[in-house]
This record gives structure tokens, sequence and C-alpha cells, in this order.
């Protein structure tokens, strides 16, 4: 009994009803600072440390 094998390329496809597009979701703004040329605008869900980082910076005046 010689048995041979062979390699035989398969394709998997996705028979699943496919799902409606996502639509993205614009974050909404939170506050929006003008402060000489510069224009801030801070978005709900931004990181607590960016953000407090950002805070530091304004009070400090960019100066260390």
């Amino acid at each position: 009994m010689n048995q041979s094998s062979s390699i035989v390329p398969v394709v998997l496809k996705d028979n699943s009803p496919s799902k409606a597009p996502t639509t993205s979701v614009k974050p909404k703004l939170a506050c929006q600072l003008k402060i000489g040329e510069a224009d801030l605008r801070v978005y709900n869900g931004i990181n607590q440390y960016i953000l407090s980082t950002i805070i530091k910076e304004l009070r400090d005046g960019g100066t260390h």
C-alpha cells in the first residue's frame, strides 16, 4: 500500500452576515481656550495625565 501526500491550498471564507459599517463618532468639545495666537481645544475623553500636563504648562508659562 503506497500512499502519496499532497499539499492542497485551502481558502477560508467568512459566511457570517456582514455587520453594518461602523460610523465614527466625533468627540464632543469640552472647552476651548484662546491665549494670544494659540487655540487649545480639549475634547471629552482626554487622558487625565495629558490634560494635567497641559494645565501645568499653561500655569507655568511653559518655562521650567
